[in-house]
């Protein structure tokens, strides 16, 4: 007993503690190696020809304290990297020749370091002569440049209007380039093309990509009108499309792209893959996969902040970034378009979000608006990797997932907060006060319409056996009406006009079917005056008056489904009241916004489902009943 309470009296000392300061390099220190403290280079650093710096007084925070790794005695080293900073571990090596536009990385259990040799080892170099020979491989081929630039670049001022239409229409939802640097380049590209210098080719492919998406933008903004002026405004500008995309795959071509990847022309081919998704969704996952493994074969999946050694000054860091969120984004369209788990998940990469500081509140908005998105893309691949997953979610997998959604709701709340102080008095020459306000609703109702369509993944059959299984029903029910909510507000015309070309991938096309669903379910005594039947009914007339419906044959796939599912809920739920009108047409003025239905009569049928074979009434009974959108259920959606 004394002895016990000895010890007790002997806790309650206070403890003297003392600070030690770090002697070794920061290097010697991360990797946890004897450092002989040499310098200003101490042997370890000169031998694997690293940089080599000694912490100061700021710097112990950072490193952590000798207390701190006492107390993580008990794990291994490996452990305690990960527990310390999971970006420590296994760094790797990074090599950047910014002449020529590439970059290469290996881990450092790359044979190579063994050797002394690769990036970053000391060694040589993974390029060797690489800004050589493509100097030697552009001066032989300087002819077929130029003559690519004769054939497709457009005189100054339609290349002037298209750009400036690309930063105010595409730009902002694409944003994987710097505006004002692009921009400036872009002035450097005409003034030493006009003087017949030489002008890089893979800048070349950044431009005629921006012709490519502003013409993409006006054609988008012009099918909403049918006058006749505008109709051959349409042609003209479907012509210019083709035209511009045969520049660009020639311009790619003429720089050997995939076979030597530089960063200008990964961003070109992000930015076509963007501006192309309504293609069919094999094609999408085949070109979204080749840029994802060229991305980690140039190092984008690491943080560029890590590699010291590769002198990257503070734009390269930040587009390094950008280019990376944008092929999150990419992979979460091609994994809900696809029914197939995203190929990229949280453990295979540790790149922080681009900086959101800019001197005009435009530029502001646009980066708080794409990282915003792919904190949404991070949640909804974390879902779907467990959806997809092997083994079956667990009640803890929910919880998670739960957790997960709640973060991120709190976030977007905070930045749509921020985004709506916004008055943008000051805004560039590319745009307008008006546009940019117009820009920022509408990017408003988007980040909350991805929340909405997270919360859907809690309807899913895998979800269905948890304890809150009834709770997550009446969550999903009531966020798809919050998708189709949000999808009209983002899709407001004339307003939204200018951008309605973003909303071009199926945002809708699950939640209308969910809401059909729960419809069918619900209530026998359903009436027509239901807010459900109001928000789905201007949902689909929304939808196939901006021709949402249409551009691959996916697309149309998924449409015709939900038209068969419309009908027949129509005449199986609603009966008479509904069929005797015949939904068919579809009124809307796009200046004033909204869409009226016109009670036009059938072809003297009473049954709008009577065209439907008896075999697919068989599945669309199936499909509407309880427990039904199980194996295809991803399929029903086309992703942001």
């Amino acid at each position: 007993m004394g002895d016990k309470a000895n010890l007790h009296q002997y806790d309650m000392v206070p403890r003297i503690t003392r600070n030690r300061t770090v002697n070794v390099c920061i290097a010697c220190y991360k990797r946890r190696v004897k450092c002989d403290r040499k310098k200003p280079r101490c042997s370890k650093c000169v031998a694997s020809n690293i940089g080599c710096e000694y912490a100061t007084d700021g710097d112990i925070d950072t490193l952590g304290t000798l207390t701190d790794l006492r107390q993580k005695k008990g794990t291994t080293k490996r452990m305690r990297a990960r527990e310390h900073d999971p970006n420590e571990c296994d760094i790797g090596y990074l090599e950047v020749n910014k002449e020529a536009g590439t970059s290469r990385y290996v881990s450092s259990a790359y044979w190579g370091c063994f050797f002394k040799k690769g990036a970053g080892c000391g060694g040589e170099s993974f390029f060797g002569d690489e800004v050589d020979a493509k100097r030697r491989r552009e001066t032989d081929k300087r002819g077929q440049y130029e003559e690519i630039l004769q054939k497709y670049l457009p005189e100054r001022s339609v290349a002037d209007e298209l750009v400036s239409e690309y930063f105010s229409s595409v730009h902002p939802f694409v944003g994987i380039l710097d505006r004002v640097i692009n921009y400036q380049k872009y002035l450097s590209f005409w003034t030493s093309h006009t003087q017949g210098q030489y002008t890089d080719p893979s800048f070349a492919c950044i431009i005629f990509v921006m012709f490519y998406g502003a013409c993409v933008s006006k054609n988008e903004l012009l099918k909403y009108s049918s006058t006749e002026s505008q109709l051959l405004l349409t042609n003209s500008y479907s012509h210019h499309i083709q035209h511009f995309l045969t520049a660009s795959d020639s311009l790619l071509r003429f720089c050997e792209f995939p076979d030597r990847p530089s960063i200008p022309c990964l961003i070109a081919t992000m930015i076509l893959q963007v501006l192309l998704r309504t293609a069919s969704s094999p094609t999408t996952a085949a070109n979204v996969a080749i840029i994802t493994r060229i991305s980690q074969v140039m190092g984008l999946h690491r943080d560029p902040g890590f590699f010291r050694n590769a002198n990257l000054d503070s734009e390269d860091v930040q587009q390094r970034r950008r280019i990376w969120w944008q092929l999150i984004f990419l992979d979460g369209i091609c994994s809900v378009s696809s029914g197939l788990p995203p190929s990229l998940n949280t453990s295979l990469y540790d790149v922080q979000l681009p900086n959101e500081k800019y001197d005009l509140e435009e530029d502001q908005m646009v980066q708080i608006y794409n990282n915003t998105r792919s904190l949404g893309c991070r949640v909804e691949a974390t879902a779907l990797t467990d959806i997809y997953g092997i083994q079956r979610p667990t009640k803890t997998t929910i919880t998670h997932l739960h957790r997960y959604l709640e973060d991120y709701k709190g976030t977007m709340d905070r930045q749509i907060a921020v985004m709506k102080e916004f008055a943008f008095v000051q805004h560039s020459q590319h745009t307008t006060q008006k546009v940019l306000l117009n820009l920022r609703d509408m990017m408003c109702a988007i980040l909350e319409l991805i929340y909405f369509k997270s919360l859907l993944f809690l309807c899913h059959p895998h979800f269905s056996g948890s304890d809150d299984a009834d709770d997550n029903a009446i969550k999903a029910g009531a966020a798809a009406l919050g998708v189709l909510e949000k999808f009209l507000e983002s899709t407001k015309l004339p307003d939204h006009a200018k951008f309605i070309w973003a909303m071009t991938a199926g945002h809708q096309f699950h939640a209308l079917i969910y809401v059909m669903r729960d419809i069918y379910q619900d209530l026998d005594d359903i009436d027509k005056n239901d807010r459900r039947i109001e928000i789905l009914t201007h949902a689909l007339e929304r939808t196939e008056y901006l021709r949402l419906n249409e551009g691959s044959a996916f697309t149309e796939k998924q449409w015709q489904l939900i038209l068969y599912l419309r009908d027949f809920v129509w005449q199986q739920r609603l009966g008479s009241a509904f069929s005797s009108s015949g939904y068919t047409s579809i009124s809307m003025t796009a200046s004033s916004g909204t869409m009226p239905m016109e009670d036009v009569s059938t072809d003297g049928s009473s049954d709008p489902a009577s065209y439907i074979e008896d075999s697919f009434i068989e599945i669309i009974q199936d499909m509407l009943d309880a427990g039904s959108i199980d194996a295809d259920w991803a399929n029903y959606g086309l992703g942001y």
